[in-house]
């Protein structure tokens, strides 16, 4: 309710000087219904209230049930263990910023879901889609540098679109982006054993748990 007259305040000290100082003619209906509009796309900015009649809103705020918690909503990743000789590498990367400072990690783990093998690294100043391909660079170059290439597949998880798709398909990679693909290559050549593909995402709610 304290808002509302702050609005109300606000587009009245607003229309009083477009009438100081522009000569224009006071309407206190545009007055209402400028604040009521302002008003309204605020609310809905800040609080998900679906259908709410914006005159309700204004009017009578105490009827409006507006709902100030807001569901917390996360995509959780369907992991899924790969079959028995078969090694899953789920590569991950970050920039905070476009281009931004970049962080890159992954993890192997194999059917059992056992973890084998972790990598991180900071890599300078990128964006997301540099970091997600270059993680699953890194990803695969750790695969080979162990014992393990000899013996197992590998199934490379992503969550990136882009990166998958220009693991699968180098013609289809940025140029800026050619010697990871380059690289990427360069290891399919020395083993037929590794796929790639893009985890399921599920929806759920999470309130309160802090996360």
């Amino acid at each position: 309710m304290f808002f509302t007259l702050q609005v109300i305040l606000l587009f009245y000290k607003l229309c009083r000087n477009e009438v100081i100082f522009r000569g224009k003619s006071f309407s206190p209906n545009k007055m209402r219904d400028i604040a009521l509009l302002r008003h309204m796309l605020w609310c809905r900015g800040k609080w998900e209230l679906g259908h709410v009649p914006a005159d309700l809103c204004l009017m009578e705020p105490l009827c409006s049930n507006i709902n100030t918690k807001r569901k917390n909503q996360r995509m959780a990743t369907n992991w899924s263990t790969p079959p028995p000789g078969t090694l899953k590498l789920n590569t991950d990367g970050a920039a905070k910023g476009k281009p931004g400072p970049v962080g890159i990690g992954g993890v192997i783990r194999n059917h059992h879901g056992f973890i084998w093998g972790t990598f991180s690294e900071n890599i300078g100043i990128e964006d997301s889609n540099f970091a997600e391909f270059y993680a699953i660079r890194e990803g695969i170059s750790f695969f080979f540098s162990s014992p393990w290439a000899a013996t197992h597949s590998l199934v490379v998880e992503n969550d990136s679109a882009n990166a998958i798709n220009w693991a699968q398909h180098h013609c289809k990679v940025p140029w800026q982006m050619k010697n990871i693909s380059n690289a990427i290559e360069t290891f399919l050549r020395k083993s037929t054993r590794i796929t790639f593909k893009k985890p399921t995402r599920l929806q759920t709610d999470w309130p309160k748990q802090g996360y």
